[in-house]
């Protein structure tokens, strides 16, 4: 499954995100005083509702853990996936008028959690009206 997820991740950075045609908007992310990435960046290509999200420089997660990303709609969590450890990159299809919030935890790996057991790590609003 979790090799299915990066070969989608691939096509979709193949695929859309290099279509050069697309608006792409960035997204500001916020992260807690113990850690940050100087080359992170969350990219939204609104003509195909994804989500771009890579941060290479993120420190590895403790061992046995991976980075999990979440979208967040009116307080609910909702798990879309994990980081990909060697490229510390994430693509998912996100709803700009319902979900609210990107977010990513450190979780058990290798698939993460069904619901978020730690404070996310990194966090960017979506909401077009903040």
């Amino acid at each position: 499954m979790l090799a299915l997820a990066v070969l989608v991740g691939v096509a979709v950075d193949r695929f859309v995100l290099r279509d050069e045609e697309s608006n792409v908007e960035t997204i500001a992310l916020q992260y807690p005083a113990d850690v940050q990435s100087e080359q992170g960046t969350l990219e939204y290509l609104p003509d195909q509702d994804v989500l771009h999200f890579v941060a290479p420089d993120l420190p590895a997660p403790p061992e046995d853990h991976v980075y999990q990303a979440w979208l967040i709609d009116e307080g609910i969590p909702r798990p879309v996936g994990v980081v990909d450890p060697e490229t510390g990159e994430f693509v998912t299809k996100v709803d700009r008028a319902g979900d609210d919030v990107f977010a990513i935890t450190v979780e058990p790996g290798p698939l993460g959690s069904a619901a978020p057991s730690t404070d996310p790590v990194i966090v960017a609003t979506l909401s077009e009206e903040s």
